[in-house]
């Protein structure tokens, strides 16, 4: 398997596949349910224009923000420019969640794109460093479907 397969293999595992993948943790997780927040984040601030802190939709919320940065990261050195646009998480957790599928798409797409190993090989540590911010998130969202889960049948 060269670098390219490598990344895109681990670009699947971690929001395609079908055992705790991004995908599969947000189908088990009622829609209804993403604003809840654990009451161990109560007493941590909420940020203006963002969803409660540790809940559903604030995790994909961050996911969403940081894969358009490393969109725009990846245009820096695909391009020479980078493209991302500061913004705010969208009010409805529907609307984000699209973004996050659609930002994503696009960075596999960029990936998928790189036919030279000299550019593959440069952008290749940035793309683990946001795996690895991925996975974080990605483990908190497994909690917090376990938390639900116990919520919802008590």
């Amino acid at each position: 398997m060269n670098l390219k397969e490598t990344l895109l293999y681990q670009h699947q595992r971690l929001w395609e596949d079908d055992e705790e993948s991004f995908n599969e943790i947000i189908a088990e997780i009622p829609h209804e349910m993403a604003n809840w927040q654990h009451e161990s984040y109560q007493n941590i601030p909420q940020t203006d224009g963002w969803p409660n802190p540790g809940s559903v939709f604030w995790h994909t919320a961050h996911l969403s923000y940081y894969r358009e940065i490393a969109n725009g990261n990846m245009d820096k050195v695909l391009i020479d420019k980078n493209t991302y646009t500061e913004r705010l998480p969208s009010e409805n957790y529907h609307n984000e969640l699209k973004k996050l599928h659609e930002a994503n798409t696009k960075f596999k797409q960029k990936l998928s794109s790189i036919e030279d190993n000299a550019i593959l090989e440069r952008v290749a540590q940035m793309v683990q460093d946001y795996y690895l911010h991925d996975l974080w998130h990605i483990g908190q969202l497994v909690v917090i479907r376990r938390l639900l889960k116990e919520k919802l049948s008590s």
